[in-house]
Protein backbone atom coordinates (compact mmCIF):
# COMPACT_ATOMS: atom_id res chain seq x y z
CA UNK A 1 0.00 0.00 0.00
CA UNK A 2 2.23 3.06 -1.29
CA UNK A 3 2.50 5.41 -4.09
CA UNK A 4 2.24 3.39 -6.38
CA UNK A 5 3.56 6.06 -9.00
CA UNK A 6 6.19 6.11 -11.86
CA UNK A 7 7.02 8.42 -14.53
CA UNK A 8 4.33 8.69 -16.57
CA UNK A 9 4.82 8.11 -20.88
CA UNK A 10 3.03 10.88 -23.41
CA UNK A 11 0.17 8.31 -23.37
CA UNK A 12 0.05 8.21 -19.76
CA UNK A 13 -2.34 9.35 -16.66
CA UNK A 14 -1.46 10.39 -13.50
CA UNK A 15 -4.22 9.98 -11.07
CA UNK A 16 -5.06 11.29 -7.69
CA UNK A 17 -7.44 8.10 -6.64
CA UNK A 18 -10.57 8.67 -3.63
CA UNK A 19 -11.48 5.55 -3.54
CA UNK A 20 -10.58 1.66 -4.29
CA UNK A 21 -12.92 -1.16 -5.18
CA UNK A 22 -12.23 -3.99 -2.55
CA UNK A 23 -12.96 -7.24 -4.35
CA UNK A 24 -12.93 -10.92 -3.91
CA UNK A 25 -10.28 -11.25 -6.60
CA UNK A 26 -7.91 -9.53 -4.35
CA UNK A 27 -8.18 -12.02 -1.60
CA UNK A 28 -7.35 -15.09 -4.43
CA UNK A 29 -4.24 -13.15 -5.06
CA UNK A 30 -3.08 -12.43 -1.65
CA UNK A 31 -3.92 -15.77 -0.65
CA UNK A 32 -1.95 -17.76 -3.26
CA UNK A 33 -5.55 -19.00 -4.96
CA UNK A 34 -4.43 -17.00 -8.20
CA UNK A 35 -0.62 -16.73 -9.10
CA UNK A 36 -0.98 -13.98 -10.77
CA UNK A 37 1.07 -11.54 -9.12
CA UNK A 38 4.82 -11.92 -7.80
CA UNK A 39 5.18 -11.03 -4.37
CA UNK A 40 5.59 -8.69 -2.89
CA UNK A 41 3.59 -6.37 -4.99
CA UNK A 42 0.68 -3.74 -4.43
CA UNK A 43 -2.98 -5.24 -4.99
CA UNK A 44 -6.04 -3.75 -6.37
CA UNK A 45 -7.52 -3.60 -10.08
CA UNK A 46 -9.93 -0.69 -9.73
CA UNK A 47 -10.50 2.72 -8.51
CA UNK A 48 -11.51 6.19 -9.15
CA UNK A 49 -10.29 9.47 -8.72
CA UNK A 50 -9.10 12.82 -10.55
CA UNK A 51 -6.33 13.21 -12.87
CA UNK A 52 -3.37 15.37 -11.93
CA UNK A 53 -1.55 14.88 -14.86
CA UNK A 54 -1.59 13.96 -18.46
CA UNK A 55 1.07 12.79 -21.28
CA UNK A 56 1.70 14.63 -24.39
CA UNK A 57 -0.48 12.80 -26.81
CA UNK A 58 -3.51 11.94 -24.83
CA UNK A 59 -6.71 13.36 -26.19
CA UNK A 60 -10.39 13.73 -24.68
CA UNK A 61 -8.88 13.62 -20.92
CA UNK A 62 -7.81 17.01 -19.11
CA UNK A 63 -6.39 17.74 -15.54
CA UNK A 64 -9.10 17.59 -12.82
CA UNK A 65 -11.66 15.18 -14.75
CA UNK A 66 -13.15 12.63 -12.50
CA UNK A 67 -12.69 9.11 -13.79
CA UNK A 68 -12.35 5.01 -12.82
CA UNK A 69 -10.08 2.24 -14.15
CA UNK A 70 -10.34 -1.68 -14.15
CA UNK A 71 -7.22 -3.65 -15.01
CA UNK A 72 -5.51 -6.94 -14.69
CA UNK A 73 -2.18 -5.09 -13.82
CA UNK A 74 -2.23 -4.48 -10.11
CA UNK A 75 -1.58 -2.04 -7.62
CA UNK A 76 -4.75 -0.04 -7.26
CA UNK A 77 -3.91 0.13 -3.67
CA UNK A 78 -2.42 3.64 -3.81
CA UNK A 79 -3.30 6.96 -3.41
CA UNK A 80 -1.33 8.24 -6.74
CA UNK A 81 -0.84 6.23 -9.52
CA UNK A 82 0.37 6.45 -13.22
CA UNK A 83 -1.58 4.26 -15.54
CA UNK A 84 -2.37 4.19 -19.64
CA UNK A 85 -5.15 6.79 -20.70
CA UNK A 86 -6.74 4.14 -22.46
CA UNK A 87 -8.03 2.76 -19.61
CA UNK A 88 -10.21 5.96 -18.18
CA UNK A 89 -13.50 5.69 -18.06
CA UNK A 90 -15.53 9.23 -16.83
CA UNK A 91 -17.44 9.29 -13.78
CA UNK A 92 -20.14 11.68 -13.91
CA UNK A 93 -20.60 14.41 -11.34
CA UNK A 94 -23.98 12.91 -10.12
CA UNK A 95 -21.70 9.46 -9.19
CA UNK A 96 -20.05 9.79 -6.09
CA UNK A 97 -16.42 8.84 -5.55
CA UNK A 98 -17.41 5.87 -3.11
CA UNK A 99 -20.57 4.57 -5.39
CA UNK A 100 -18.07 4.45 -8.47
CA UNK A 101 -16.08 2.53 -6.52
CA UNK A 102 -18.38 -0.20 -5.33
CA UNK A 103 -20.02 -0.40 -8.58
CA UNK A 104 -17.50 -0.16 -11.43
CA UNK A 105 -15.93 -3.33 -11.78
CA UNK A 106 -18.72 -5.45 -10.26
CA UNK A 107 -21.41 -3.58 -12.72
CA UNK A 108 -18.80 -4.25 -15.73
CA UNK A 109 -18.98 -7.70 -14.82
CA UNK A 110 -23.12 -7.70 -14.77
CA UNK A 111 -23.05 -6.28 -17.61
CA UNK A 112 -20.65 -8.88 -19.46
CA UNK A 113 -22.80 -11.89 -17.47
CA UNK A 114 -26.12 -10.85 -19.15
CA UNK A 115 -25.17 -9.67 -22.64
CA UNK A 116 -21.81 -11.73 -23.63
CA UNK A 117 -23.55 -15.20 -23.94
CA UNK A 118 -26.96 -15.39 -23.32
CA UNK A 119 -28.50 -12.04 -24.08
CA UNK A 120 -30.96 -11.81 -20.90
CA UNK A 121 -34.42 -10.55 -21.41
CA UNK A 122 -38.61 -10.63 -21.40
CA UNK A 123 -39.01 -14.34 -20.74
CA UNK A 124 -35.70 -15.55 -19.09
CA UNK A 125 -35.21 -17.48 -16.02
CA UNK A 126 -32.17 -16.68 -14.08
CA UNK A 127 -30.60 -18.04 -11.09
CA UNK A 128 -28.64 -15.52 -9.55
CA UNK A 129 -26.19 -16.94 -6.52
CA UNK A 130 -24.77 -14.87 -3.56
CA UNK A 131 -27.58 -12.05 -4.44
CA UNK A 132 -26.84 -9.83 -1.44
CA UNK A 133 -23.25 -9.17 -2.63
CA UNK A 134 -21.96 -6.72 -4.32
CA UNK A 135 -21.97 -8.24 -7.96
CA UNK A 136 -25.29 -10.30 -6.87
CA UNK A 137 -26.98 -7.20 -6.12
CA UNK A 138 -26.01 -5.08 -9.89
CA UNK A 139 -27.09 -9.13 -11.16
CA UNK A 140 -30.28 -9.47 -9.58
CA UNK A 141 -30.99 -5.61 -10.52
CA UNK A 142 -29.98 -5.49 -14.04
CA UNK A 143 -31.53 -8.68 -14.71
CA UNK A 144 -34.76 -7.48 -13.87
CA UNK A 145 -34.56 -4.18 -15.48
CA UNK A 146 -34.19 -6.43 -18.79
CA UNK A 147 -37.17 -8.03 -18.06
CA UNK A 148 -36.14 -11.54 -16.69
CA UNK A 149 -37.14 -13.20 -14.07
CA UNK A 150 -34.90 -13.66 -11.26
CA UNK A 151 -34.56 -16.18 -8.27
CA UNK A 152 -32.12 -15.08 -5.88
CA UNK A 153 -29.79 -17.06 -3.42
CA UNK A 154 -28.14 -15.69 -0.30
CA UNK A 155 -26.88 -17.17 2.99
CA UNK A 156 -29.07 -15.68 5.90
CA UNK A 157 -33.11 -14.15 6.31
CA UNK A 158 -31.74 -11.27 6.80
CA UNK A 159 -29.91 -11.05 3.44
CA UNK A 160 -32.84 -12.41 1.87
CA UNK A 161 -34.94 -9.04 3.45
CA UNK A 162 -31.90 -6.90 1.25
CA UNK A 163 -32.45 -8.74 -1.86
CA UNK A 164 -36.25 -8.33 -1.23
CA UNK A 165 -36.09 -4.52 -1.09
CA UNK A 166 -34.26 -4.85 -5.00
CA UNK A 167 -37.50 -5.66 -6.09
CA UNK A 168 -36.75 -9.54 -6.14
CA UNK A 169 -39.43 -11.71 -4.84
CA UNK A 170 -38.69 -15.31 -5.16
CA UNK A 171 -35.75 -15.83 -2.88
CA UNK A 172 -33.75 -18.96 -1.51
CA UNK A 173 -31.83 -19.25 1.30
CA UNK A 174 -28.76 -21.63 1.63
CA UNK A 175 -29.45 -23.85 4.14
CA UNK A 176 -33.05 -24.50 3.45
CA UNK A 177 -32.89 -26.57 0.15
CA UNK A 178 -35.69 -24.74 -1.29
CA UNK A 179 -33.92 -23.37 -4.76
CA UNK A 180 -34.19 -26.00 -7.24
CA UNK A 181 -38.16 -25.80 -5.73
CA UNK A 182 -38.73 -22.87 -6.46
CA UNK A 183 -36.93 -22.32 -9.78
CA UNK A 184 -38.86 -25.39 -11.07
CA UNK A 185 -42.15 -23.59 -9.59
CA UNK A 186 -40.83 -20.11 -11.46
CA UNK A 187 -40.29 -21.93 -14.80
CA UNK A 188 -43.56 -24.08 -14.86
CA UNK A 189 -40.96 -27.34 -14.57
CA UNK A 190 -38.06 -26.34 -17.16
CA UNK A 191 -35.37 -25.17 -15.08
CA UNK A 192 -33.75 -22.30 -15.15
CA UNK A 193 -31.57 -20.83 -18.76
CA UNK A 194 -28.91 -19.50 -16.82
CA UNK A 195 -27.56 -19.45 -13.60
CA UNK A 196 -25.00 -17.02 -12.35
CA UNK A 197 -22.42 -18.37 -9.86
CA UNK A 198 -19.16 -16.63 -8.09
CA UNK A 199 -19.90 -19.21 -5.02
CA UNK A 200 -17.88 -21.97 -6.78
CA UNK A 201 -17.55 -25.36 -4.82
CA UNK A 202 -20.05 -25.37 -2.47
CA UNK A 203 -22.68 -24.85 -5.11
CA UNK A 204 -21.96 -25.92 -8.36
CA UNK A 205 -23.78 -29.33 -8.24
CA UNK A 206 -27.04 -27.04 -7.19
CA UNK A 207 -26.82 -24.80 -9.68
CA UNK A 208 -26.50 -27.58 -12.47
CA UNK A 209 -29.53 -29.16 -11.12
CA UNK A 210 -31.38 -26.18 -12.02
CA UNK A 211 -30.73 -25.64 -15.42
CA UNK A 212 -33.28 -26.74 -18.10
CA UNK A 213 -32.09 -28.72 -20.99
CA UNK A 214 -29.64 -26.62 -22.88
CA UNK A 215 -29.22 -24.06 -19.64
CA UNK A 216 -25.84 -22.33 -19.32
CA UNK A 217 -23.90 -22.52 -16.34
CA UNK A 218 -21.91 -18.78 -15.77
CA UNK A 219 -19.12 -19.48 -13.08
CA UNK A 220 -17.42 -15.82 -12.53
CA UNK A 221 -15.90 -16.73 -8.95
CA UNK A 222 -14.97 -19.51 -6.54
CA UNK A 223 -15.58 -17.47 -3.16
CA UNK A 224 -15.73 -20.99 -1.41
CA UNK A 225 -13.21 -22.69 -3.34
CA UNK A 226 -12.54 -23.95 -7.15
CA UNK A 227 -14.84 -26.38 -8.63
CA UNK A 228 -13.24 -29.65 -9.16
CA UNK A 229 -12.95 -31.15 -12.76
CA UNK A 230 -16.46 -32.27 -14.24
CA UNK A 231 -16.69 -34.71 -17.13
CA UNK A 232 -18.43 -33.99 -20.45
CA UNK A 233 -20.57 -36.45 -19.79
CA UNK A 234 -22.47 -34.93 -17.14
CA UNK A 235 -23.27 -31.62 -19.31
CA UNK A 236 -24.63 -34.53 -22.16
CA UNK A 237 -27.54 -35.29 -19.63
CA UNK A 238 -29.53 -32.18 -20.64
CA UNK A 239 -27.14 -30.49 -22.85
CA UNK A 240 -25.89 -27.84 -20.64
CA UNK A 241 -22.73 -25.61 -21.37
CA UNK A 242 -20.41 -24.35 -18.30
CA UNK A 243 -19.14 -20.67 -18.95
CA UNK A 244 -16.02 -19.24 -17.23
CA UNK A 245 -15.65 -15.65 -18.16
CA UNK A 246 -13.44 -13.35 -17.16
CA UNK A 247 -14.34 -9.32 -17.05
CA UNK A 248 -10.58 -7.96 -18.41
CA UNK A 249 -11.13 -9.98 -21.49
CA UNK A 250 -14.74 -8.03 -21.71
CA UNK A 251 -12.75 -4.68 -21.00
CA UNK A 252 -10.18 -5.68 -23.45
CA UNK A 253 -12.96 -4.57 -25.92
CA UNK A 254 -12.38 -0.88 -25.50
CA UNK A 255 -15.33 0.40 -27.33
CA UNK A 256 -17.76 -2.71 -25.24
CA UNK A 257 -15.42 -1.55 -21.92
CA UNK A 258 -16.82 2.06 -22.39
CA UNK A 259 -20.03 1.77 -23.50
CA UNK A 260 -20.58 -1.02 -20.43
CA UNK A 261 -19.27 1.67 -18.16
CA UNK A 262 -21.52 4.59 -19.71
CA UNK A 263 -24.79 2.15 -19.33
CA UNK A 264 -23.67 1.38 -15.86
CA UNK A 265 -23.07 5.45 -14.58
CA UNK A 266 -26.08 6.11 -16.50
CA UNK A 267 -28.49 4.06 -14.32
CA UNK A 268 -26.87 4.81 -11.01
CA UNK A 269 -27.24 8.31 -12.13
CA UNK A 270 -30.45 8.26 -12.98
CA UNK A 271 -31.82 6.29 -10.14
CA UNK A 272 -33.16 3.13 -12.12
CA UNK A 273 -30.08 1.00 -10.24
CA UNK A 274 -29.85 1.28 -6.64
CA UNK A 275 -25.78 0.81 -5.41
CA UNK A 276 -25.94 -0.49 -1.02
CA UNK A 277 -24.24 2.51 0.31
CA UNK A 278 -20.85 0.77 0.48
CA UNK A 279 -18.62 -0.42 3.77
CA UNK A 280 -15.88 2.02 3.56
CA UNK A 281 -12.20 1.43 5.43
CA UNK A 282 -8.90 3.60 5.02
CA UNK A 283 -6.54 2.25 2.53
CA UNK A 284 -4.26 1.96 5.78
CA UNK A 285 -6.79 -1.28 7.40
CA UNK A 286 -7.07 -3.03 4.04
CA UNK A 287 -6.18 -6.24 6.32
CA UNK A 288 -8.85 -5.90 8.48
CA UNK A 289 -11.22 -4.95 5.15
CA UNK A 290 -10.26 -8.40 3.92
CA UNK A 291 -11.18 -10.04 6.75
CA UNK A 292 -14.58 -9.13 6.91
CA UNK A 293 -14.67 -9.87 2.96
CA UNK A 294 -13.32 -13.44 3.78
CA UNK A 295 -15.84 -14.20 6.51
CA UNK A 296 -18.87 -13.04 4.50
CA UNK A 297 -19.44 -10.69 7.16
CA UNK A 298 -20.12 -7.38 4.52
CA UNK A 299 -23.20 -6.91 2.46
CA UNK A 300 -22.89 -5.09 -1.37
CA UNK A 301 -19.63 -3.43 -1.63
CA UNK A 302 -16.53 -2.34 -0.10
CA UNK A 303 -14.51 0.59 -0.73
CA UNK A 304 -11.03 1.43 0.36
CA UNK A 305 -10.19 5.25 0.93
CA UNK A 306 -7.17 7.42 0.81
CA UNK A 307 -6.07 10.16 2.70
CA UNK A 308 -7.39 12.39 -0.22
CA UNK A 309 -10.89 11.17 -0.64
CA UNK A 310 -13.71 13.32 -0.70
CA UNK A 311 -17.32 11.65 -1.07
CA UNK A 312 -17.88 13.45 -4.59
Amino acid sequence: MRDQIKEPGESDVVIRQHAIGLNYHDVYVRSGVYRTMPFPGVLGIEAVGVVESAGSQVRGIAVGDRVGYITAAYGAYATRRSLPAHLLVPVPDAVPFDTAAAALLKGLTADMLLTRLRDVGPGSTVVVHAAAGGVGQMLTQMAQIRGASVIAAVGSQAKAELVRALGCERVAVYGDDRLIEIVMHASDGRGADIVFDGVGAATFDQSLACLKSFGQLALFGQASGPVPAISPARLAERSLAVWRPVVFHHASDLPRYRASAARLFAAIGSGVLKVQDPARFALRDAAAAHEMLEKGATTGSTVLTTCDHQAR
